[in-house]
């Protein structure tokens, strides 16, 4: 194990595996560009509303 593991390990901190991370920085990136989408939307509607 690297020290940086035994650090965590010693300060009573969860490790996780890099996968692990990776998996979730995959899913944040889903949730931010579907985000993105839906404000577009939101603004669009809005847009069309002040129209009508």
């Amino acid at each position: 194990m690297n020290d940086s593991g035994q650090s965590a390990i010693a300060a009573g901190d969860e490790v996780i595996s890099i996968s692990k991370v990776k998996a979730l920085e995959e899913k944040v990136k889903q949730r931010e560009q579907m985000l993105g989408r839906k404000t577009m939307e939101a603004e669009i509607l809005r847009d069309v509303l002040e129209i009508a």
